[in-house]
This record gives C-alpha cells, sequence and structure tokens, in this order.
C-alpha cells in the first residue's frame, strides 16, 4: 500500500465492493482528476488494495469491516487524514452511515431509502438506472464532466510476458450461474491451434478444468492460482479476453485489452466493458436482461442463443479493432 504520507485533496471517494464496479468508478475519477494534480483518496476494499496499487497513484484506504475491530481500525485511518468531502459510490445503506460516523461534513451519494438521511446532498436516484452505462451514475456521484466509457484508453502495466498473446478464457461469474455462459468448450475447439488460458477464482476451478480437457495441450488452467495483481498482468498481455459479464470482463476492458464480454442475465447497456476493443453477445430474448442469479424458468435460453460461432466472430472484430 502507499505510504501514509502520500499527498492527496481533502476529498476521499468511499469506493464499490465488487471489482467490476470498483474500476468503473476508478475510471470515472482518473478521468475527472489531472494526473499532475493530487486526487482524492479512495477508500477501498482491503482486497483491491494490492491491484489498485498496480495502476494507480491515489492514497489508498483499506475498508475493513469483518468484526467490530476491524471497523475501528477503518475509522480511525479515515478520521485522520480530516477528509472535507466524500462521495459514496455503493448504494448500500451501510456505506452512508460510515461517511457519517467518520466525521466528514460533506457527503455525497444516491439518496435511497433512510441513508438519505446521511448524506449532504443526495444524487436522484433517476441516475441509477440500468438503462445507461454505470459509468454515467458514478459521474453523477462524483460531480464529475461526461464520461464516454467507449473512449477510454486503458491504463499500462507490467505484463506476464510468459503469457504473451495468449487468448483468455475467463468463464466465471461470481453473482450466479444465470451469468455463466456454458460454451467455453466449443470455443476453445473454434479456436483451433490457439493457445487458452483459464482465468477465475477457486470456485471456477472445476468448470476450467472442465474446459481444459477439450485441447490440454494448448489450453492452460490458473483459475484460483493467480492474484489480481497476477491476472492483470497476464491480462494486459492477452490477444483478447472472452468473458462472462464479471470483473476479470472489467479488468480486460479497464487494462485497454481486447475483450468480448457475455451477457447472459445481465445487460450490456448498463456494464458493458469499457474501451473501443470491447464488444459484447447478448441473446434477443423477451425474459433478458432479468439480472437473476438462477434463471426462473429454468430453460437459460440467454446463454444457448450465444452461440460459440458468434462469440469467435465479434473476437475477430474486437482484435480488429484495437488496431485500427
Amino acid at each position: 500500500m502507499q505510504s501514509a504520507t502520500r499527498p492527496h485533496n481533502s476529498t476521499a471517494v468511499l469506493m464499490p465492493n465488487w471489482l467490476g464496479d470498483c474500476l468503473c468508478a476508478l475510471a470515472v475519477i482518473n478521468s475527472n482528476f489531472p494526473r499532475e494534480q493530487a486526487g482524492p483518496a479512495l477508500i477501498v476494499p482491503p482486497q483491491f488494495v494490492g491491484l489498485l496499487t498496480e495502476f494507480s497513484d491515489y492514497f489508498l484506504i483499506p475498508y475493513k469491516r469483518k468484526n467490530h475491530e476491524e471497523l475501528k481500525e477503518s475509522f480511525a485511518l479515515v478520521r485522520k487524514e480530516n477528509f472535507e468531502s466524500v462521495y459514496i459510490v455503493p448504494h448500500s445503506f451501510s456505506s452512508a452511515l460510515f461517511a457519517l460516523r467518520s466525521g466528514i461534513p460533506y457527503r455525497v451519494g444516491i439518496g435511497a431509502e433512510l441513508r438519505s438521511l446521511f448524506l449532504t446532498r443526495r444524487v436522484s436516484r433517476s441516475a441509477a438506472t440500468r438503462k445507461n452505462h454505470i459509468t454515467s451514475e458514478y459521474a453523477s456521484v462524483l460531480e464529475a464532466g461526461n464520461f464516454d466509457p467507449a473512449a477510454w484508453g486503458g491504463v499500462q502495466i507490467n505484463k506476464d510476458i510468459r503469457y504473451d498473446d495468449y487468448i483468455v478464457f475467463c468463464p466465471g461469474a461470481r453473482y450466479g450461474p444465470a451469468k455463466r455462459w456454458p460454451g467455453y468448450k466449443e470455443l476453445a475447439l473454434i479456436f483451433g491451434d490457439k493457445r487458452i488460458l483459464l482465468l477465475g477464482d477457486t470456485r471456477d476451478w472445476e468448470q476450467a478444468d472442465d474446459i481444459a480437457t477439450r485441447a490440454p495441450e494448448r489450453i492452460t488452467n490458473l483459475a484460483g492460482v493467480t492474484s489480481l495483481v497476477e491476472a492483470a498482468r497476464i491480462i494486459a498481455g492477452a490477444e483478447i479476453v472472452i468473458s462472462n459479464d464479471s470483473g476479470l470482463m472489467h479488468l480486460a476492458g479497464f487494462l485497454g485489452t481486447p475483450v468480448v464480454g457475455l451477457f447472459c442475465s445481465t445487460s450490456p447497456a448498463w456494464t458493458h466493458p469499457l474501451g473501443k476493443a470491447s464488444l459484447a453477445a447478448a441473446a434477443e430474448i423477451q425474459c433478458r436482461p432479468c439480472f437473476k442469479r438462477t434463471c426462473k424458468y429454468g430453460h437459460y435460453k440467454c446463454h444457448s442463443l450465444i452461440t460459440p460461432e458468434r462469440v469467435a466472430e465479434l473476437a475477430a472484430q474486437a482484435m480488429k479493432d484495437e488496431k485500427e
């Protein structure tokens, strides 16, 4: 983590708990605060501190809250900085209460239910529609200017040269099975002799191992093996990333790597990956986007209507877009 003496202005941002949301918020912050100026301090989930240190110069404060002692530690770290204002990106009641109890006088966030009582400035709930890209909401909360997710140019980090130009599959999705597209095994065959790397967390290992059996001589399963920093360095050097709507999908877009996002139960209008070399696959079916963890009808047509052939076409287009 950065030194406690690193300069920052009097503003803090309480960042989201999901990786993809956190990266989208960071992109808006990067665009709003010129690099030559001290930006805001970021209050972030501790599991993201190492990753954000790789491509951010912002002062980071880990927001620990697993138990009472951790929460007291987080309060102490924030109060020590004497912030004048805080932008609260998450929608939760607890995040607004944390900002209030931290003693920060100016508190901005989405006005929703009882948490509105803790806010100095309440951003209309109409800013949090799933019909517009999530960065539009974050720009409203952060009092930033317009942000175009398609114009995002990515950030540079050291690449893992051992996996240069691999195709990366990210077959997991922490949210639930409705997000997990099942066509990766067939897709691996379409890519012929291309080398493929599988990334994810420990819960994705079994699914990734099953995919790897299709072509074990050219598919490497690293699901559950890498840290977020290691995954970022692999993704930074990938030829393309093909991913379910997940944190790793957003990590690819944030880094500027060509990416195809697979949107089964969710909406690309809301969480399309950042960057000009990012494309999305989504089925045209009346019941989606439902944003559910599981299919209430049991048919999962939002999965089956996205064909491996279509995903391969989009991958070729994304790689072409990067070169243009």
